[in-house]
């Protein structure tokens, strides 16, 4: 039995059949097992890292089934996904003696084909022990809604159910709405409006559910039932550029880990630069043994702490192996950056003993652009025109190695009425496929401010006194003022032009519905200010500012 703290109470994540037949559920206070008696059963703390490092060693396997072997989308997931539709014609019953833990897979196929591959997989999951549900459907998503929540399962005692070409959409309507892996708060909205199958979300007009619960539920819908195709991500191989270091003693003092670190990581650059790449994403595997068994000597922590270890251990005997993952804002091989980054992260994480290997593997790569340096002391490199380009780079780099690649973040605007919730931190050193901000056409103020106040702040003002905005440098048509004078930050402004009203109204589903008129308005100091006049209560309040 597989347990999980949840707001501060040890609860069940997951149990055997045995224990289930026993009346133990997913997500009961341990307590309550407990109170059962004396069942004999063996609780492990749940580690959703090793579950979807055990996955992904099973996901490699599985590419015996088919080319393209993916997890599904979920925080921590618990399934495989894999594409038959070519490999399913190829099987002829090869026997397999290995197989993950769970999966789900789509095509179309052929009959044959698709029934021997299934049981070579099956057959696989038995040997192994392993109790799976294996489902087959025309779609990614319609696969795994299948296999998580069919009730053919239970009826027919069977662990394989083979949904025939085409008919994905009608055995998805019986399924319940949290098949569609929606976030929970709108499963929640959903069974609150009594909707609580797909078969009733489906006789909603799109029009509706769209403005209701935005893009996402539609999204999920379409690609359950091949209206939208799903693009499988493949699990990743393993890393091409790859450099290990195997002592032939524990390592216990952090300055020969640093040492050590330094000619992998120069082979590493010496490959990247060979194939043109640089490194974006990079892990560090340390495979440690338990601290109270190595050797008589201090294990040295980065934070210069030591611990007193027993006997040396056998290296079979090791903890889970420590991972650090570094992420870069720009391709780079640059030898010296890259320990730098390392040693920063082996400050803040210290190893929980003696090291018995190290390995540190490029999980991403980008083209890595060669640029001419400058002819002349001070002169920019070419293609790096910004003022210290290199150095903003690295400074990004070491505050996301420090602080979490989460305090680090860009602006991404959004497509959203209400300003509050028009924009979105992303970290600058995101995963694959990051896009950069347009730039701004030159010469044009931007319609919203760069700078937008968490909250509004109210305004003292003297209305309904017409100015027009002569001399502003707002581009676009003037119009009439409501506003001559204005109190901000303690000081009064008076307003020389003006630009609006824009109207922004949000529906009824946000909670309580807000109607604002926004302006754009200069003042004779020369400031720019984003006001707004609430339509219920007739107040103003400033918003953001364009300086």
């Amino acid at each position: 039995m597989l347990s999980r703290q949840v707001r501060g109470v040890e609860r069940v994540f997951a149990c055997s059949h045995e224990a289930a037949a026993l009346g133990v559920v997913r997500e009961q206070p341990l307590a309550e097992v407990k109170g059962l008696g004396n069942l004999g059963m063996v609780v492990v703390a749940h580690d959703p890292h090793a579950d979807q490092e055990a996955l992904a060693r099973w996901a490699e396997y599985c590419e015996r089934f088919s080319p393209l072997v993916g997890m599904d989308d979920a925080p921590h997931p618990d399934s495989l996904l894999l594409d038959i539709t070519a490999t399913a014609r190829l099987s002829h019953g090869e026997a397999i003696r290995q197989a993950p833990p769970a999966f789900s897979m789509h095509g179309p196929w052929f009959r044959d084909g698709e029934a021997a591959l299934v049981q070579e997989a099956v057959d696989g999951f038995a040997h192994r022990r392993f109790r799976i549900r294996a489902a087959v459907a025309d779609t990614p998503a319609g696969a795994w809604a299948i296999a998580h929540f069919h009730g053919a399962f239970l009826i027919r005692r069977s662990p394989v159910l083979l949904i025939p070409p085409g008919e994905t959409p009608g055995a998805l309507r019986l399924l319940p709405i949290e098949s569609l892996r929606l976030p929970a708060r709108t499963a929640e909205l959903l069974h609150e409006l009594g909707i609580d199958l797909l078969g009733q979300l489906a006789a909603l007009r799109r029009e509706e559910l769209a403005s209701r619960f935005g893009p996402e539920l539609l999204r999920r819908w379409d690609r359950a039932t091949g209206v939208q195709p799903e693009p499988l991500a493949a699990v990743r191989p393993k890393p091409e550029f790859t450099a290990a270091w195997e002592p032939e003693q524990p390592v216990r003092r952090l300055a020969t880990i640093h040492a050590a670190l330094e000619p992998l990581v120069e082979r590493l650059a010496r490959d990247l630069l060979a194939a043109g790449r640089g490194a974006i994403h990079i892990e560090c595997r340390f495979d440690c043994l338990p601290a109270a068994r190595g050797g008589g000597r201090a294990v040295y922590r980065p934070d210069g702490r030591s611990s007193t270890t027993a006997p040396q251990a056998d290296h079979s005997d090791v903890f889970p192996p420590r991972r650090l993952r570094i992420g870069l804002f720009r391709p780079t091989a640059d030898v010296k950056h890259l320990l730098g980054l390392l040693h920063l992260k082996l400050e803040q994480e210290p190893l929980a003993g003696p090291v018995a290997g190290v390995e540190i593997a490029v999980l991403e790569t980008g083209l890595l652009v060669p640029r001419q340096m400058p002819l002349f002391a001070g002169a920019p490199a070419d293609g790096n025109d910004r003022p210290g380009g290199d150095a903003l780079t690295q400074l990004i780099e070491r505050l996301s190695s420090r602080l979490g690649r989460r305090a680090v973040c860009s602006v991404r605007l959004l497509p959203d009425a209400q300003p509050e919730r028009a924009w979105r931190g992303e970290p600058l050193v995101s995963g694959p496929g990051r896009k950069r901000a347009g730039k701004m056409p030159a010469g044009e103020p931007p319609p919203r401010p760069l700078i937008v106040f968490s909250q509004p702040a109210a305004l003292q003002s003297i209305p309904m006194v017409d100015v027009h905005g002569f001399g502003s440098t707002f581009h676009g048509e003037p119009s009439v003022c409501p506003l001559a004078r204005i109190d901000f930050e303690g000081d009064e402004h008076r307003v020389v032009g003006s630009w609006g009203p824009e109207r922004i109204e949000t529906g009824w589903w946000r909670g309580r519905p807000i109607a604002r008129d926004y302006y754009r308005v200069e003042t004779a100091a020369g400031r720019r200010l984003w006001l707004f006049r609430q339509l219920d209560t007739g107040r103003w309040f400033v918003h953001g500012v364009f300086d």
